[in-house]
């Protein structure tokens, strides 16, 4: 029973104030009522994970695909094992692909499709050629599964002697930063110091050194001893610099004060998490953006654009994990991450959603097709431009896509789910965090509550609720969803808002979230509020301006290019909508009255 309770301790970590938790590590105990709270939750976890995850695919250059004729060399047993023990212990069939080359995999990636699990050899390119890596081809599969959010779960399953080369390799691929960012921050280091030292000059010479990258990487890699090792980091700094003791102890706050990429870093602790992943990107080239995260638990693992990616050494290395136990590794180490009941919640929503649409789309079948096309012809309308009737192709789309979500939402508002049990036990021993750190994060929930993030937008005309930049401008699209759809009722003369001109606090706007007209916008490297001035313009859009992706519109006699960023959920947008529209029912008075 000692060993549930010390694990559960390191879980509920994540929940406790960190004075608090430093008094329970000390004594080496929870108290009783957390050990209630939480026992029975490893249970619950594993059967959410065990009926939610239904399907998975393995990819390995070695592995005999089942029915396959080419088999020579290939390895049999593993990949037999495998499949066994998926259909045994997590109730979910598993694919086999034998991955030859790129060319290949570009055929079968429909593979990928419907899959809960990628489990993914790491070096799929035994003989790589010149400027090329064993890992290339790994590379390349999941790049394409973080950027489209394919898959929830990837298991890196690797011979590779090192684990932490792997982790290396990914943290350098896929980062928010880029060699840009670094170069930008190595002048601002020069800038920072140069009064106090006369090292500053070589500065980039001390980031490039791979000593240092090594810190670097170990800071994220090692989250229990990321306190010594910032301590060497530091030293290390003072040491390269030749910093007077004098200026020692106010070195720390001159790292996160007025510096470009630590504006919003509350501590040092955070400040020297974001250098080091700066300084493992110094040879990226990509702009993408990926966000990565070092899930603290045992087996190396990382969140990256929300999927999670654990690495495991396949059975012949040292700690190596058994290809009939993998799915048991895989799902104890989702129920040890800290993060698990949001992970835990996604999975399981996903299999409920994916098994209601089913049923919809089952019930969708038995519609008469006499009364879909009847309905159909409502939605041929004649152009403004030249009288011609064209069927509004979208419009319809729209009418049957909202039909099955709306049913959708109506079965699932009462839907059962087994990890709502756990949030309650979560809950009780949950103490808010107060400060900047925790503004960002529910300025960040706020936005994925409210907005929807469209990183490649297939319909480029303009929609009720679509936010859009131009320089430190903001506007919003408040035109209703049928004139957007038939721009010609109204002349193409599209009703915007625009935002207030006074700088909006995260603070000030999370306090003020429900009274108030905010938008919150995340895009990766920056969190913001948005406070619209809710007083409706409008601006003519020509057709053909409307359907690409080069927009602009006049508002004051200034013409503004729009940047689509994001479009805002309906009832977000429509209660902002109303209040805007709602400023032209205002009657002003003057009576007698006291002052």
């Amino acid at each position: 029973m000692k060993k549930n309770i010390i694990s559960w301790q390191e879980r509920a970590s994540l929940f406790l104030s960190s004075s608090k938790m430093e008094d329970l590590e000390k004594e080496n105990k929870v108290s009783v009522k957390t050990v209630e709270i939480l026992e029975g939750t490893d249970d619950v976890a594993k059967g959410i994970i065990q009926s939610s995850i239904r399907s998975a695919i393995c990819i390995d250059d070695a592995y005999a695909a089942p029915y396959s004729l080419a088999t020579e060399g290939l390895n049999f047993d593993d990949p037999k094992e495998l499949f066994y023990s998926f259909r045994k212990d997590g109730h979910c069939d598993l694919d086999i692909y034998q991955f030859t080359d790129n060319v290949e995999w570009e055929k079968h990636k429909y593979l990928l499709h419907n899959k809960d699990l990628l489990i993914q050899d790491w070096e799929l390119n035994s003989k790589p050629g010149a400027g090329e890596t064993k890992y290339d081809y790994t590379l390349t599969i999941i790049k394409d599964i973080f950027e489209n959010n394919i898959v929830p779960f990837i298991v890196i399953y690797t011979n590779r002697e090192d684990l932490s080369d792997v982790s290396k390799v990914l943290l350098n691929n896929f980062n928010a930063h880029n060699s840009e960012d670094f170069e930008i921050m190595i002048e601002e280091f020069k800038a920072k110091f140069s009064r106090m030292s006369t090292n500053c000059e070589e500065i980039y010479n001390y980031f490039e050194d791979d000593t240092q990258i090594n810190r670097f990487h170990e800071y994220i890699l090692f989250p229990s001893r990321r306190n010594d090792i910032r301590k060497e980091i530091l030293d290390s700094f003072y040491s390269f610099l030749e910093i007077e003791t004098k200026h020692l102890e106010k070195f720390p706050k001159k790292i996160i004060s007025g510096m470009k990429y630590f504006n919003n870093v509350e501590s040092i602790e955070d400040a020297v998490l974001l250098l080091s992943n700066i300084c493992l990107s110094k040879d990226r080239r990509s702009k993408l953006i990926f966000k990565n995260e070092r899930i603290n638990i045992e087996r190396l693992c990382y969140s990256i654009n929300g999927t999670v990616v654990l690495i495991l050494h396949k059975e012949d290395r040292t700690g190596g994990v058994k290809p009939d136990k993998l799915f048991d590794v895989f799902s104890q180490s989702i129920t040890n991450n800290p993060h698990s009941i949001i992970n835990l919640i996604s999975i399981e929503l996903k299999d409920k959603f994916r098994e209601d649409f089913s049923k919809i789309g089952t019930k969708f079948n038995t519609i008469e097709k006499n009364a879909f096309l009847h309905h159909g012809k409502n939605y041929y309308k004649k152009d403004a431009e030249d009288g011609v009737e064209v069927f509004q192709k979208t419009s319809f789309k729209n009418f049957v896509v909202r039909s099955w979500i709306h049913e959708l939402l109506q079965k699932n508002l009462d839907l059962n789910l087994d990890s709502f049990k756990l949030i309650e036990k979560e809950l009780s021993i949950y103490i808010p965090k107060e400060g900047s750190e925790l503004e960002i994060s529910l300025a960040k929930y706020a936005s994925m509550v409210s907005c929807v993030h469209l990183a490649n937008k297939t319909n480029k005309k303009l929609g009720f609720g679509d936010v859009f930049k131009s320089g430190n401008e903001y506007f919003l699209c408040i035109t209703p969803h049928c004139d957007c759809f038939t721009p010609s009722k109204i002349n193409n003369e599209f009703s915007f808002i625009k935002k207030t001109d006074s700088i909006t606090k995260l603070a000030v706007a999370l306090k003020n979230a429900e009274q108030g007209f905010y938008t919150f916008i995340s895009n990766g490297k920056k969190t913001e509020a948005i406070e619209w001035a809710c007083k409706p313009f409008t601006s003519h859009i020509p057709n053909k301006m409307n359907e690409s992706n080069d927009k602009s519109i006049s508002y004051s006699g200034i013409t503004y290019d729009l940047e689509f960023v994001c479009s805002l959920k309906e009832n977000y947008a429509q209660r902002i909508s109303n209040n805007s529209f709602g400023q032209g029912y205002r009657v002003g008075i003057d009576l007698p009255h006291l002052s």
